[in-house]
């Protein structure tokens, strides 16, 4: 048969088996992609009471302003074993889609072999090598190249591509909540040390009224009573040092002389308990903050210990866009990762439908091949052959249609995964808005009462020093003092991050444009494509 006639055989047989392909009638996805403008989410994004800033890049965390912690940060992203484990998962994803990406080539093969066997006397070998040992050498080199007139190998190719593309995206995602947790902490550590220098605040002062409310009372100004209401004070706020044990034995051996009551030896005691208890709580929160930093850092304990205290006025919150539309979501690596994977489900339905159509592979070899080793190498020893083969699935049992079925669930549970982690993502980010909103308020707000509070408490304590005030009013006034002092630490903490939580929540800088380090290469193979598709 010439090789045109062996080509119209194989068009007519192709037609044929076409016409004869198992039916996908009644299999069809159900589920559909959702919209971020159509979750009514507008009025709760609208009117963010925010600097107007552009998007932070994707080191977003300088913008906190604390050399240390972007110090922290860069040495967490360079040594992390999380971040490792991501790129790995990268790198695996990617060399699945180049597997997927052979099947779209010819494959070409070299084989040898050299079999010692015994002919039959009576069968398609003629003597004299029917009924002798004879060794039989055969070189080959082969050509097979599946055409892909369905797609389906380039549908498995681009599915793999878009899995890839979704790994590298988490990657990006782990690297984002690793910055994030780290800030988080480096935060909450701040908060830790300014909560202590309140208390040596508040310590230093006692410790001057003490002083002069003493002076006071050898002089003869002041009552015994005001004296050892300001003695009674100073050690009950004395949280963070061991100067406890010292006032304790001076009120025993006062006590002893007659000078104080049992009554006041025992105030003095009972405060101990609770201020080592204080300090225990703080040793503890500052420790086990410096472990999970260090922890984060992919380090032992120890690295903890060498950071040092957050300067108290580095920290700032992250500007954010004066608008946040619902588009900015696009920007969250998670929901970009879930649009891949959806995308890779539906080429998966595109591999299983074209599993239903015939296939098609082109076969040529080339070679030597002879009975003995005389003339192996000769022209005559040439064997070569060329044609196509074709297969259909006539009678499968329902295996394609249950894969096909299968592949369409698969997409719906892509598709509504990717919904729900929309709605997440909307609500993520209001919660983190109206907080951030209502902190900002309450911030306004506590600074004038901290004002207030302040300027009591000097108007009280001048009154002292003067002479027309006793202590119950400084103490009196100090008490909301305190309290003010330590909300507006917990305030700018809680802004700063909840400032960290938005840019998290809207994806920390992240471009989905910039996504293509690994899958680059593949992705401009599929670029090339297109363009010579729309050439011809």
């Amino acid at each position: 048969m010439t090789t045109r006639a062996l080509l119209t055989v194989s068009v007519l047989s192709l037609s044929l088996l076409a016409g004869g392909c198992a039916s996908t009638n009644g299999l069809s996805t159900q589920a559909s992609l959702g919209d971020a403008n159509a979750l009514a989410a507008q009025k709760s994004l609208a009117g963010t009471p925010v600097a107007s800033a552009s998007w932070p890049r994707s080191d977003w965390w300088t913008a906190l302003g604390d050399a240390e912690l972007d110090r922290l940060i860069e040495e967490a992203l360079a040594g992390s074993p999380t971040l490792k484990v991501a790129a790995a998962r990268t790198r695996k994803a990617l060399g699945l889609a180049e597997t997927s990406k052979a099947a779209l080539y010819p494959r070409v093969d070299a084989s040898y072999e050299a079999t010692r066997e015994r002919f039959p006397e009576h069968g398609l070998v003629p003597p004299p090598a029917a009924g002798a040992w004879s060794t039989v050498h055969q070189l080959q080199a082969t050509l097979a190249w599946e055409l892909d007139f369905w797609g389906k190998n380039r549908a498995a190719y681009e599915s793999a591509l878009g899995e890839a593309k979704a790994a590298e995206v988490d990657a990006y995602a782990a690297r984002l909540a690793l910055s994030a947790n780290i800030a988080q902490a480096y935060v909450q550590l701040q908060r830790a040390y300014l909560q202590l220098d309140v208390a040596q605040t508040t310590l230093k002062e006692r410790e001057q009224i003490f002083a002069l409310t003493r002076d006071r009372n050898a002089a003869g100004v002041d009552s015994r009573l005001e004296l050892k209401q300001a003695e009674s004070a100073l050690p009950a706020t004395r949280e963070q040092i061991a100067q406890l044990n010292e006032t304790i034995a001076l009120t025993r051996n006062r006590n002893a002389a007659g000078v104080d009551s049992r009554l006041e030896l025992k105030q003095a005691e009972s405060a101990l308990p609770a201020t080592r208890e204080q300090i225990a709580q703080l040793n503890e929160t500052i420790a086990l903050t410096r472990n999970q930093l260090a922890a984060l850092l992919g380090q032992g304990p120890d690295r903890g210990l060498s950071i040092g205290r957050p300067d108290a006025h580095s920290l700032e919150t992250v500007a954010l866009p004066a608008s946040l539309p619902a588009e900015l979501l696009g920007r969250r690596p998670d929901l970009v990762a879930q649009r891949a994977r959806v995308e890779a489900a539906q080429k998966e339905i595109a591999v299983a439908k074209a599993e239903f159509y015939p296939n098609v592979n082109l076969i040529a070899f080339i070679g030597l091949q002879s009975l003995g080793s005389a003339g192996f190498l000769s022209a005559a020893s040439r064997t070569l052959g060329v044609g196509p083969a074709i297969s259909l699935p006539i009678f499968e049992a329902g295996r394609l249609r249950g894969n096909l079925a299968g592949k369409n669930a698969d997409y719906d549970i892509a598709v509504e995964s990717y919904n729900q982690t929309l709605a997440d993502a909307l609500r993520d980010v209001v919660d983190n808005l109206a907080s951030f909103r209502s902190v900002a308020e309450q911030r306004r707000e506590q600074a004038q009462a901290l004002s207030t509070a302040q300027e009591a408490y000097d108007l009280a304590l001048l009154r002292y020093r003067e002479g027309i005030g006793n202590y119950l009013q400084v103490l009196s006034a100090e008490q909301p003092l305190l309290a003010q002092q330590s909300l507006d630490a917990d305030l700018k903490s809680r802004e700063i991050s909840l400032s960290i939580d938005l840019v998290r929540a809207l994806g920390g800088g992240f471009d989905d444009s910039a996504i293509g380090g690994m899958t680059a290469p593949v992705a401009a193979i599929e670029q090339n494509r297109s363009v010579k598709d729309q050439n011809q």
